[in-house]
């Protein structure tokens, strides 16, 4: 038997797979997605079995040394999903393993265990040493390091000895990575050992005499069958754990082992009620329902208003896979909404729900990675990576803010989440729901064309009014006054929502305290020396920064030009809004939310608890307070400045305009409480502008359509975004010609539509020190992409690939 293996060496970046002999101890074990240990070169490595062939050995093929054990393998459907992926974004296999599966560490321990020929009754059998090595084995649990056999066994032909047992069956040698701390205890735990329905009686019988058993039982009650920690039922309980070890000896409740998880991957699991479903809600969940029942790939679009209730929809589907036996993926577009998703879903679900992202520590992202892969999860809930949960029984996916450019990876491999979501349900007859209240114009025009089910929430829950919307004119509001991050209107609404005892949120997609520091002397302009952007000032920190290669200097104090003190910060951010907003309204509580204040693990959390509870009257944030925060107190949004994005050189700038204003205008009046939104802009006519402030998706989607239509833009034609990136502006920019002229060549012998622009510096023309070029494809849906580009970058060699960026399916120009 022979197995074709992707090497995992990170750095070598392999594009192939290489064949190994698969040693006969080995076959029965060994299976497609396990993780072994074979030669390569004068070193040894772990790789990943793509494929057997049983009945082939090939000559010269070296034998696979031991298979991991203990480490994550790939379940079947996410090994096709990462052939997929490498063909789909033009990229090395390791490199979708790397993103699929949790970090191990390099160290490999090798342990023996009883083979497939072990039978206790044929022991004399064997010779007198063989005979006791594997008696002894067997008396220690049936697995033996074997750095212990060596110790207990010092035999000069002890190689020899586990050779032929190894060969015979008797025994089989495996790996064992080692694993990191996980962050996991294992505890007493107790449940009922009586059935539910005893439990009344039992508890009015010792009420009187026995108060606090009988508060233990009415506790253990409310978790059915479910293993509770020992200490932690005594808590909730209110009485000393002892308490639960007397019910114990009377047989009322039973003993086992739970692990307790660290807070990072738990949140509070009291019971909620399930609340009475509007009819579009009730309309929705049902179509949901028989998707679910098909067991088919089914792909459904969930447009519905700020707060009109799709939370509640995932939940219902969710509970619907779980009757069903199937396993659950649930995305959020940032790690931010992570802390509030998981306490709602823990309400309902209880610990069956795991938690994925990058701001937990390596330990736990194994722990919750084996819980998915045992099936001991019924839901996991992470940023765009969960995708590749390794639940064993995947029958939902569900994307929330699905428009978000958040899921689509800016680094190898470039996928986009979206539709490896698709194709996993492909593979696995998983039903995808992607929700938004603005969802991203390719998905609504596959909604329009029936490549989607098209689901409408077209109002509030309980009835509540869609907040007003009023745009401000910066041109006209600022005349009469001094130029402020407030106008006029904007702070009398402020100091009314504050006199009211209500809360707001002040946002600004733009952090830092001012945008750029300029000399109005000599026209000097700070500017990072590594990237092709100015510095931006940073109050806190007393320093100008880069947002994109972390580079930071002193602030000048004199222009180092010409050496005049008239130099001055320019543009505002979210410091300075912070900054101005304690001037103006003294009294109030302010917190802001951007990447300057949640660089810790529990930031995100910390800041959105505090403002939930009502610890902060206003809140300050970048489009990280844009997205999906449900906040009962908040009355009032103002938007400091729409012409953030919309000044972009991206053709996405107007969808992501609207997208913003729209999703940030859906914050303001969730609950009993009605809202109202206030927009400035020094662009108010603009269309992505006047549909935000009317609520009205369709009224901008058809003027976006409209103008892609007539480029030929997504959803018309895919785009490729390809960036060469050099030390020297010269030589990227003559790589980049000669790169492009050899795809332009290629693409004219298509008989599909395909066109090149460019090649031209690309919008960031220097980063991190190094040069760019680009030029972008555009292609018909049909056209063959990746089979172009491979041919054409097959003709280069891995050095002179360097710097060669290829982004399929490009949502970012830059």
């Amino acid at each position: 038997m022979q197995a074709d293996v992707v090497v995992n060496i990170a750095a070598a970046r392999l594009g192939k797979t290489f064949t190994y002999r698969v040693p006969q101890h080995l076959v029965s074990s060994i299976e497609p997605g396990a993780c072994v240990v074979v030669p390569f070169g004068r070193k040894e490595y772990a790789g990943y079995i793509l494929e057997l062939d049983p009945y082939s050995e090939m000559d010269g093929a070296r034998d696979i040394l031991t298979l991991l054990d203990n480490a994550p393998a790939l379940t079947p459907d996410l090994l096709a999903l990462t052939q997929w992926m490498a063909q789909e974004y033009l990229c090395y296999l390791t490199d979708c393993i790397h993103c699929m599966l949790p970090e191990m560490t390099a160290s490999v321990a090798y342990v023996l265990k009883l083979g497939p020929a072990f039978d206790s009754k044929k022991l004399w059998d064997l010779t007198p040493y063989p005979q006791q090595i594997v008696r002894w084995i067997d008396s220690e649990g049936g697995r033996i390091p074997l750095e212990r056999i060596r110790e207990q066994f010092p035999l000069r032909k002890l190689g020899d000895i586990l050779r032929k047992l190894k060969g015979s069956g008797w025994l089989t040698e495996v790996g064992e990575v080692e694993l990191p701390r996980t962050g996991v205890r294992r505890v007493n735990a107790v449940r009922l050992a009586i059935l539910p329905e005893q439990v009344p009686p039992v508890i009015e019988q010792i009420e009187r005499s026995a108060p606090k058993q009988a508060a233990i039982l009415k506790e253990c009650l409310a978790f059915g069958d479910r293993f509770v920690a020992q200490v932690a039922i005594a808590r909730r309980a209110g009485v000393n754990p002892k308490v639960v070890s007397s019910l114990i000896e009377k047989g009322l409740l039973e003993q086992g082992i739970v692990e307790i998880r660290k807070e990072a991957l738990q949140a509070a699991t009291t019971g909620q009620a399930a609340p009475v479903l509007s009819p579009d809600q009730r309309k929705a969940s049902q179509r949901i329902r028989s998707c679910l029942y098909s067991g088919k790939p089914r792909f459904l679009l969930l447009h519905g208003v700020t707060g009109s209730g799709k939370t509640e929809i995932y939940l219902r589907a969710i509970e619907e896979a779980r009757r069903q036996g199937k396993q659950s993926i649930v995305l959020v577009p940032e790690i931010s909404l992570t802390a509030q998703t998981l306490a709602i879903f823990s309400r309902r679900f209880g610990p069956d729900v795991a938690v994925w992202h990058s701001k937990l520590s390596t330990g736990e992202r194994h722990s919750e990675w084996q819980r998915a892969r045992r099936g001991e999860a019924a839901v996991i809930l992470g940023a765009r990576s969960a995708v590749f949960a390794p639940f064993p029984k995947l029958g939902l996916i569900i994307l929330d803010e699905e428009h978000e450019t958040s899921y689509k990876q800016d680094s190898v491999p470039r996928y986009d989440t979206r539709q490896v979501a698709l194709e996993r349900a492909r593979l696995t007859g998983s039903t995808v729901v992607f929700g938004s209240a603005t969802p991203a114009v390719e998905s609504f025009y596959a909604a329009s064309t029936g490549a989607y089910d098209l689901l409408s929430l077209k109002n509030r829950i309980a009835g509540r009014e869609m907040p007003p919307v009023r745009v401000l004119d910066l041109r006209q509001e600022n005349q009469n006054r001094p130029a402020s991050v407030f106008g006029a209107c904007l702070e009398d609404a402020v100091r009314t929502c504050l006199g009211r005892g209500e809360q707001a949120i002040l946002f600004l997609n733009r952090r830092a305290y001012s945008t750029f520091q300029l000399c109005r002397d000599c026209g000097f302009t700070a500017r990072c020396p590594h990237c092709s952007v100015t510095l931006k000032y940073h109050l806190a920190a007393r320093r100008l920064e880069c947002h994109h290669c972390d580079h930071y200097e002193a602030a000048h104090a004199k222009c180092p030009k010409c050496g005049g003190e008239r130099i001055k910060q320019f543009g505002i951010g979210t410091e300075r809004v912070e900054e101005e907003s304690r001037v103006r309204f003294p009294d109030a509580r302010i917190l802001r939310m951007d990447r300057d204040t949640t660089g810790s693990k529990r930031a995100y959390e910390d800041i959105y608890r505090a403002f939930h509870n009502g610890e902060a009257d206003i809140l300050i944030g970048t489009q990280m307070v844009a997205k999906g925060f449900d906040f009962p107190k908040v009355t009032l949004v103002g938007v400091i400045s729409a012409d953030v994005a919309i000044n972009l050189p991206d053709f996405r700038s107007g969808e992501r305009t609207f997208q913003l204003l729209t999703q940030v205008s859906g914050r303001a009046g969730r609950a009993e409480l009605p809202g109202e939104v206030i927009v400035q802009t020094f662009s108010p006519e603009h269309y992505a502008v006047q549909a935000a402030s009317r609520h009205d998706y369709l009224e901008f989607y058809n003027q976006e359509i409209a103008f892609r239509e007539e480029l030929r833009y997504p959803p018309f034609s895919r785009l490729v975004n390809i960036v060469v990136s050099d030390t020297l502006d010269e030589r990227a920019d003559a790589r980049t010609r000669l790169l492009c002229e050899r795809i332009r060549k290629a693409a004219r012998e298509v008989p599909q539509w395909m066109e090149v622009l460019g090649p031209t510096h690309a919008p960031l023309a220097k980063l991190r020190g190094k040069y760019r070029w680009h030029f972008i494809m555009k292609a018909a849906h049909d056209a063959p992409v990746q089979a172009l580009l491979e041919e054409v970058t097959d003709q280069y060699s891995a050095d002179d690939l360097a710097g060669v960026s290829i982004d399929v399916d490009a949502v970012s120009m830059l």
